[in-house]
């Protein structure tokens, strides 16, 4: 993320059911409190799904 110190990110945070959380691709297989990036979730859209979420308007649009 540019302009970021180093160490400093943006998070988003999301609630899976487990089953939900299982069908994420990528995810880690045990996925209770993980941190995991987009880019290793969503490989090359994450750009693209990151400029989305930062366009919208509030969290309800996001």
């Amino acid at each position: 993320m540019s302009g970021q110190p180093a160490g400093v990110g943006e998070c988003l945070p999301m609630r899976l059911r487990p089953a939900a959380a299982a069908a994420v691709p990528g995810a880690p297989p045990e996925p209770t409190g993980t941190v995991v990036s987009l880019a290793d979730l969503r490989g090359r859209d994450a750009g693209r799904i990151e400029d989305r979420l930062r366009k919208g308007a509030s969290w309800n649009v996001r």
